[in-house]
C-alpha cells in the first residue's frame, strides 16, 4: 500500500506534474518520499512474484504454452510499470534533493 505522500505523486499523473507538486517539499519530506518508493518497490514486486507463482502452476497456464506466454508478459509488464513509476517519481526527488543539499542555507550555491 503506497504511503500518502506516495499517493499524492502517483496521483499527479505524470513526470512534468510531479515538478511543481516536490519542488514545494522539505528536505526531509523528499528524503522520506525516496524510502516510501523503495519500500512501494519491495512491496508491489513481492506481491507479483507470489500471484506469479501462484498462476504459473495452474494447470490451465502451465498445461498451455499461449495461456503461459501472457502470464509471463504480464508479469515483466507490471514489472516495468513499477520499476518506470518508481524510477520517475523517484528522479523527480533527487533532482530537488540535490538542489537542496547544494544550496548552503543563504540561496547561494556551495563550494
Amino acid at each position: 500500500m503506497p504511503s500518502e505522500r506516495l499517493k499524492r505523486c502517483i496521483d499527479a499523473g505524470s513526470v512534468e506534474c510531479l515538478f511543481p507538486l516536490l519542488s514545494k517539499w522539505s528536505e526531509e519530506e523528499l528524503q522520506a518520499l525516496v524510502a516510501d518508493l523503495d519500500d512501494y518497490y519491495e512491496e508491489v514486486t513481492t506481491e507479483f512474484e507470489a500471484t506469479f507463482q501462484r498462476e504459473a502452476f495452474r494447470p490451465e497456464v502451465f498445461l498451455n504454452k499461449q495461456a503461459s506466454q501472457r502470464l509471463d508478459a504480464a508479469h515483466k509488464q507490471a514489472h516495468l510499470d513499477a520499476m518506470a513509476m518508481c524510477s520517475e517519481i523517484g528522479s523527480v526527488a533527487f533532482y530537488y534533493l540535490k538542489d537542496e543539499l547544494s544550496q548552503d542555507g543563504s540561496g547561494n550555491e556551495s563550494k
